[in-house]
């Protein structure tokens, strides 16, 4: 081959070794993780937060971080010790610093230990919550007040449903560091004279109750039209029947006092 005809093809050759060096150094465009390798039209989530792999998308919604699957952890231990998902401001703390699990575990102990201590002017005041020692409680100025039974509680218009559960791990600090004031008595609730017609004297007629309150209720008196009530009438049978193992009625209330429902003497 020629001079000239060998120098132009190494000259090409070099161009183009040069032009896909050069293409390959080009930013690549910004692009959530997948849930999986296998679901790439699927972005990764974390409580509705969307993990991305370059700091541009990092905004409100979306997280910058290269460890997805440690922020996955992280949000667990949210869940499993304050019962909520972190935001995503959090999440970004903690890829933005690093934050080892350990680390974080310790500091939401710490501030929910600072909730404890000050319960009566936490975000918990005027709340119920239950614990897995089985006990739930009503929380006020003065501190967190039992609740020993169903009676007591609807007297008081506090429905089991709107508890907060104190988790597992914050037992022992919520029993050690909050202050504890008298049980509640079903006498000095609101709903103290409505509720004790239904108990002992046989009322059936709910409307003075609120809504759902009535509802919760009918649903452990029992009413022939609804049929998830009919195995309930405790009431009338003076028992009561769990529905499930984890059943938190059966779990958080002391049920004798049926025993003091004058239709079961």
């Amino acid at each position: 081959m020629p001079k000239k005809s060998l120098y132009l093809a190494s000259l090409g050759t070099l161009l183009g070794v040069v032009a896909w060096f050069g293409l390959a150094a080009q930013p690549v465009a910004a692009s959530a993780y997948p849930t999986s390798p296998y679901d790439s039209s699927s972005p990764y989530k974390i409580a509705g937060c969307v993990m991305v792999n370059t700091q541009a998308e990092m905004d409100s919604s979306h997280v910058y971080t290269l460890a997805p699957d440690v922020l996955y952890d992280l949000n667990n231990s949210y869940r499993e010790l304050w019962n909520r998902n972190a935001r995503c401001d959090e999440l970004q703390f903690h890829a933005s610093h690093g934050t080892s699990n350990q680390r974080l575990r310790a500091w939401l102990v710490d501030v929910a230990k600072g909730w404890f201590r000050n319960i009566g002017t936490s975000h918990l005041k005027g709340q119920t919550v239950s614990t897995s020692r089985h006990e739930i409680f009503f929380i006020d100025q003065n501190g967190a007040h039992r609740i020993y039974d169903w009676p007591t509680a609807m007297s008081w218009g506090l429905l089991i449903a709107d508890r907060v559960s104190i988790s597992d791990a914050l037992k022992e600090p919520f029993y050690t560091t909050a202050s504890f004031g008298t049980p509640l008595n079903f006498h000095d609730g609101r709903y103290r004279d409505a509720f004790h017609d239904v108990w002992r004297d046989g009322e059936r007629e709910l409307t003075v109750f609120p809504d759902r309150m009535a509802d919760e209720i009918e649903m452990l008196m029992g009413n022939e039209n609804n049929i998830q009530a009919t195995s309930r009438e405790v009431f009338q049978d003076c028992s009561y029947v769990y529905s499930s193992p984890g059943d938190p009625y059966g779990a958080l209330f002391d049920w004798d006092w049926m025993g003091l429902n004058e239709s079961c003497s």
